[in-house]
């Protein structure tokens, strides 16, 4: 917002800063759907404009403390729960945009990955920072969350992540391994397809009935 108003170097960025705050908090919000103003004071600012439109306005209420005080907590109330509602709505809807447009890796445990790390460090540049950094090894996956532990360091509690902050890490010496749990993986969902077979359906009877007996044939 500042940026627009700015010129030159911009060192007059302070001397525009309070215009900018109160645009900020008088401008209606998407998420909450109300103004940052309303859900502080309960009410909306008075502008000049509104002030030289009141003038001469003799039909105005006039409402003592204790009257204006119920109202105001009334108001205040009732917008902090439709503001609630609102953000959980908006944070609803992102997540599953964000969920569609996970990728599928064939992430299972065991694997080794690389994390994708947004957080500046001290005197870090975010033009220059590597996003991918240090590998990790996958204890878990579950939906579009995975569970990962630095590779050299098993014994750290697990980190719990969306599957879009990972990526495959490849090398020689990890590659019979992941081609042996993703074999695993893939004989597991196959055998689920499979229709359970005579005898295995036998076993099941058997271990139901009581005492262990089983039927005479």
């Amino acid at each position: 917002m500042l940026a627009k108003y700015l010129a030159g170097s911009g060192s007059e960025w302070d001397e525009l800063l309070a215009g900018a705050v109160f645009s900020y908090n008088t401008s209606h919000n998407d998420t909450t759907k109300e103004t940052p103003f309303y859900l502080m004071f309960g009410r909306e600012p008075a502008f000049p404009v509104d002030l030289l439109l009141r003038r001469g306005d003799s039909k105005r209420e006039s409402v003592d403390v204790t009257e204006y005080r119920k109202r105001f907590t009334i108001a205040a109330e009732e917008a902090r729960k439709r503001a609630i509602a609102s953000s959980k709505e908006m944070m609803d809807r992102v997540k599953r945009q964000a969920d569609k447009r996970h990728r599928e890796d064939n992430i299972t445990a065991g694997m080794l990955v690389l994390y994708r790390d947004y957080l500046l460090r001290v005197g870090m540049s975010a033009k220059f920072k590597n996003l991918w950094r240090d590998v990790y090894r996958v204890g878990k996956v579950s939906g579009c969350h995975a569970w990962i532990t630095p590779r050299d360091k098993p014994e750290d509690v697990p980190k719990r992540v969306h599957l879009n902050q990972i990526k495959r890490f490849f090398c020689e010496e990890e590659r019979e391994l992941n081609e042996q749990l993703e074999a695993t993986a893939k004989a597991a969902v196959e055998r689920q397809k499979e229709p359970p077979s005579i005898t295995e359906e036998r076993q099941s009877t058997d271990e139901t009935r009581p005492n262990g007996s089983r039927a005479r044939s």
